[in-house]
């Protein structure tokens, strides 16, 4: 029996490379293996492959491919988004006692705003629940200023 790979019709017993990926690669009886092995002019990250040269981005980095796996990333902070709008890496929301804080893409909770306390990463719920309070905020605000 054949296989197909990517696109391609193999006849059993067909051996062939590929070239994207750095696999070698069999047809047995309809079904095929590939083993991975080393691309000396390529980067393998979360299953893509790049080119020596090549940037990419990797969460808010970006990263260019050195080749054998071996990659250099500009280090960035992500930033968060609350109602559309970007809350930069360590940036602060306050609401009472509560205090809101950005920590590379993740908003986090730190009561009584307490410098050495521990964070706790928001739920979506909750960033839905907080993205809530900030509008009736801004309400609450724009009403007093008429």
């Amino acid at each position: 029996r054949q296989c197909f790979y990517k696109g391609n019709r193999y006849d059993h017993g067909t051996k062939w490379y590929n070239d994207e990926t750095c696999d070698n690669c069999e047809c047995d009886d309809g079904s095929f293996t590939c083993i991975n092995r080393e691309c000396p002019d390529k980067c393998s990250v979360n299953g893509m492959n790049y080119d020596v040269g090549e940037k990419f981005k990797k969460d808010c980095e970006m990263c260019t491919c050195y080749g054998n796996d071996i990659i250099h990333c500009e280090e960035k902070d992500c930033p968060c988004f609350i109602n559309n709008n970007i809350v930069f890496h360590n940036d602060v929301i306050e609401l009472g006692r509560i205090v809101y804080r950005c920590v590379d893409g993740r908003m986090t909770e730190d009561e009584d705003n307490r410098v050495h306390g521990v964070l706790r990463y928001l739920t979506t719920a909750e960033i839905k629940e907080l993205e809530m309070k900030l509008l009736e905020k801004e309400k609450r605000e724009k009403l007093v200023a008429l």
